[in-house]
């Protein structure tokens, strides 16, 4: 877990995967989700928002990037209520 905290009585939980590619961090994330017991099923199936977020650094340099998320992989994560979010973060400064 990379992150798990609690502010104005909502809580927030963050994880890392090591996968590297987007539809295996998908696949990664559903198999986890799908393996919960029923008291921890029903936690996340209550949660407010399960947002799926994949951050990218934004470089240096003007050329573009593109990230594809195979229909598959979308589907996988509407059958366990995901919403997917991409956040470009600025290059650190030097």
């Amino acid at each position: 877990m990379f992150r798990n905290e609690e502010v104005d009585g909502i809580y927030y939980g963050s994880f890392e995967t090591t996968c590297s590619g987007i539809d295996e961090i998908i696949a990664e994330y559903v198999s986890l989700i799908d393996g919960l017991s029923k008291s921890s099923r029903d936690i996340w199936d209550k949660a407010l928002r399960r947002d799926f977020d994949f951050g990218y650094e934004s470089g240096t340099t003007a050329n573009n990037f593109h990230s594809r998320i195979e229909s598959d992989a979308i589907k996988k994560l509407a059958g366990v209520g995901g919403s997917v979010v991409v956040t470009i973060y600025p290059v650190p400064s030097t």
